[in-house]
């Protein structure tokens, strides 16, 4: 008898733990079809991990002061131990008249996703420029007061204060990916999942990049007149896996525990010139109601063939 006791005690005990988990819908994208997602609560909820941050920067190829701005990007991921992760969106003549493409260009970099991100948040027409978190910041350059964009003098301050110890995240993330290729196909699967470790009263979004390091191609230099054919570009955003402007984050509360599960899976562009080896897969949480577009968490990994 106590041994049968103790069976149907933990058969009930499994059964009320499953029937906590809430199964998602399948989420309609973009890219590649659909993402599955799953959602439960988790008690007690998570602890806040260190909060990242993202710095996105507009660029291009016969941009003179680029390189400069370049700089400051790899400096400030370097001196803050990687937690500021960056993408470099090329978005071309159409947007940005200093992506002509100067002599000996081994490949164009620019995005019609990263042309999506720019429109968006209204190009400033100046570069280099560069947005901390997506947060609004009272600046005194070129650009006006409600822009996110920035010039990369004022990048490293808006760092210091998104990094600060009393700036804990709301929600962590975790990202993984796995990198397949059968016959001439050549896939990247993303697991994503989002732990709330506090209450959020907008509603959030998720997205997710592929970037790609080390591209060799032409770059102008400052003194506008000569080029360098052997320049190394890095962070240049290759696609968005997700919707270019995020994924609705379909859960039926945003509140302390809340976990939420997803998948993703991208397939690179058929004799493409991207090279997996030197790719990241870079996701976001943030907000994007009453005006606020808020980066929550920002993790990176790199894809390995």
């Amino acid at each position: 008898m106590k041994k049968t006791k103790i069976v149907l005690t933990s058969v009930i005990i499994a059964l009320l733990l499953n029937a906590c988990k809430e199964i998602g819908p399948v989420v309609p994208w973009s890219n590649n079809g659909a993402s599955s997602s799953s959602t439960y609560i988790e008690n007690p909820p998570q602890s806040p991990e260190p909060k990242n941050v993202l710095l996105e920067e507009i660029t291009g190829v016969s941009c003179p002061n680029c390189p400069a701005a370049h700089v400051v990007l790899d400096n400030l991921i370097t001196s803050n131990n990687n937690r500021v992760i960056g993408v470099s969106y090329h978005v071309g003549p159409n947007m940005f008249n200093q992506d002509g493409l100067p002599p000996a260009t081994s490949q164009d970099m620019t995005s019609a996703d990263a042309q999506t991100v720019v429109n968006y948040f209204t190009f400033p027409g100046y570069g280099p420029s560069g947005s901390v978190d997506r947060i609004v910041h009272q600046n005194v350059g070129p650009f006006s007061a409600t822009s996110i964009w920035d010039e990369a003098a004022n990048w490293g301050g808006y760092v210091s204060t998104e990094l600060a110890a009393n700036n804990p995240t709301p929600v962590n993330l975790y990202l993984s990916s796995v990198y397949n290729v059968s016959g001439s196909t050549k896939t990247i699967n993303v697991s994503v999942s989002l732990h709330y470790t506090a209450v959020q009263t907008d509603t959030d979004k998720l997205s997710i990049f592929l970037t790609e390091d080390s591209i060799v191609t032409s770059q102008l230099l400052a003194n506008g007149s000569s080029v360098d054919t052997f320049y190394v570009h890095n962070h240049i955003m290759r696609a968005a896996v997700s919707n270019p402007l995020g994924d609705l984050i379909n859960v039926p509360s945003y509140i302390a525990g809340r976990v939420d599960s997803l998948n993703y899976s991208y397939t690179i562009p058929a004799n493409s010139v991207w090279n997996p080896s030197h790719m990241h897969v870079v996701a976001f949480v943030h907000k994007y109601q009453n005006n606020r577009s808020d980066i929550l968490q920002a993790k990176t990994v790199k894809v390995t063939p």
